[in-house]
């Protein structure tokens, strides 16, 4: 995986027009940056409502390795039910709802070394959510509405980039007899979960984003001369591991 990152990075941002600013890097949301999953399971254990369906199906209480598909919650509530679990005004609370570790290092490098033309968060949304996620971003990742995209169809965005996703669906494409589809130079990082177990080898694996955090810093450090001389200021863990 880091030769192919590498190999993506060098032709993105070293051998080609600096002033091209095209965002190379999409990352999902939900469950890739944060623990959407970990705030749903929370609040369905703890309504009464959600509780008895739970315990009817010996479910109670719900565990984070017991959402073993996509399509689990659809098996247990009807979707007016789905629509209000993930939608409750207090999901995305910016003091409750945990960035997954790394993952606000990880967007800072990124920011410090490219810019933040160089990726975008790709999202999809309840309409009802869409201002609290978008607050959320803002105020715990420090990224402007300009870099948060919320479509329903993520794949659309993320041919020809470094996508990391949980959802396999999103990278769909990767398998399309499409002619213009399999000249696709994307590189698709799947975010693994007990969700989304796959052998499908079209796919890089991680299990954290210290993974690609450690990537970046080592691209950073072989090729910070071609890259203008951008210094990293302000990343306290970047700074320990090129001490290391």
């Amino acid at each position: 995986m880091k030769e192919n990152i590498f190999k993506f990075l060098e032709e993105k941002l070293i051998n080609i027009d600096k002033n091209n600013n095209k965002p190379f890097l999409m990352i999902d949301f939900d469950d890739t940056l944060v623990e959407t999953q970990l705030r749903v399971i929370d609040f369905v254990n703890n309504n009464p409502e959600y509780r008895n369906i739970l315990e009817n199906n010996n479910l109670y209480p719900l565990k984070y390795h017991d959402i073993h598909s996509f399509d689990f919650f659809a098996k247990i509530f009807d979707e007016k039910a789905r629509k209000e679990i993930y939608s409750f005004p207090e999901l995305y609370h910016h003091k409750i709802l945990k960035p997954k570790p790394y993952a606000i290092e990880f967007i800072n490098l990124i920011k410090e070394i490219f810019g933040k033309n160089s990726f975008l968060i790709v999202t999809s949304s309840f309409e009802d959510t869409k201002k609290y996620k978008d607050n959320y971003i803002e105020k715990v990742f420090n990224i402007p509405n300009d870099c948060i995209i919320h479509s329903s169809n993520k794949k659309e965005y993320y041919k020809n980039s470094i996508a990391i996703d949980d959802g396999l669906h999103n990278f769909s494409f990767l398998n399309s007899n499409n002619i213009e589809d399999k000249k696709d130079k994307t590189i698709p990082i799947q975010f693994v979960t007990p969700w989304n177990i796959s052998d499908d080898n079209n796919f890089y694996r991680i299990k954290s984003l210290e993974e690609l955090y450690l990537i970046f810093v080592e691209f950073y450090e072989l090729n910070k001369d071609k890259l203008n001389n951008k210094k990293i200021k302000n990343n306290h863990k970047y700074q320990q591991q090129i001490k290391q």
